[in-house]
């Protein structure tokens, strides 16, 4: 049947929740109209009709009361004929009634769907403008997240190198240092010694200078045993140039990260 059609759309519409409230209402009416319809042509086809006709003897005793006042008027067509030709009329008005609702619920039901689809295509269209939204802030948040956490680790790498190389340096100028007053009391010791000998030697005291060759012997051989130990030119001025190199690349460093 045509109503049961229409309440089965009405119950998928209700339970399904994508069609607006106040079409949902009209929808109800027009659904309940449309039962109202069929309930009443059901009940014009199942009872028969009564004809407002009354009884024989009635209806004789009304029509010799009326000869009396009028003349008698004589019908093209009997009551009953016109009463099932009304009855006929009336079914079919309400037919084609029906039938005009159920055009206008099928429009409004396509209405109803295309709304809901144009309603759906913008809840998509603005949860994924959302989505996207979020997953830049996020995106951008572990950015700066990140070049924050950079920056600290690139700065404390540099206090760190810094202080190694002035590290570095403090030991390379201590140990010039001590070397220099190394190489300066050799140097006194030994015109202390030169002078000593050369006055023995005019002295003619040839024992105290074969003892003061020895000494010489042995001075020179500490000599020898110092310069070996001290570290030759050629390593600290490599060692120079290493530090000249560490100090170009904390310079570049440092310039990278205060563009960045």
């Amino acid at each position: 049947m045509v109503t049961e059609a229409l309440n089965r759309r009405l119950n998928i519409l209700q339970s399904s929740g994508t069609c607006p409230s106040d079409l949902l209402d009209v929808i109800r009416l027009l659904v309940a109209h449309a039962n109202e319809t069929d309930l009443f042509k059901k009940e014009l086809r199942s009872q028969p009709f009564t004809s407002p006709v009354q009884e024989p003897q009635t209806q004789q005793q009304v029509q010799q009361r009326a000869q009396q006042e009028m003349p008698v008027v004589q019908y093209p067509e009997d009551m009953q004929q016109c009463a099932f030709r009304a009855r006929e009329n009336i079914l079919m008005a309400a037919e084609s009634s029906l039938r005009s609702y159920v055009a206008n619920l099928k429009n409004v039901n396509d209405i109803a769907t295309a709304a809901s689809s144009k309603k759906l295509r913008e809840i998509k269209k603005c949860i994924s403008e959302e989505m996207k939204a979020f997953q830049e802030r996020v995106i951008q948040g572990t950015v700066e997240e990140m070049e924050i956490e950079l920056d600290s680790l690139r700065m404390k790498w540099l206090e760190t190198i810094d202080k190694e190389v002035s590290r570095v340096k403090e030991e390379i100028h201590q140990m010039g240092i001590g070397l220099r007053k190394e190489l300066r009391n050799m140097a006194e010791g030994y015109g202390d010694f030169m002078a000593k000998g050369f006055k023995l030697i005019n002295l003619g005291q040839f024992e105290e200078i074969h003892k003061l060759r020895a000494d010489s012997v042995l001075a020179a051989g500490r000599l020898e045993l110092v310069e070996k130990q001290i570290v030759p030119q050629m390593e600290i001025e490599a060692l120079r140039e290493r530090i000249k190199m560490i100090e170009m690349r904390m310079e570049k460093i440092l310039g990278c990260s205060l563009k960045s």
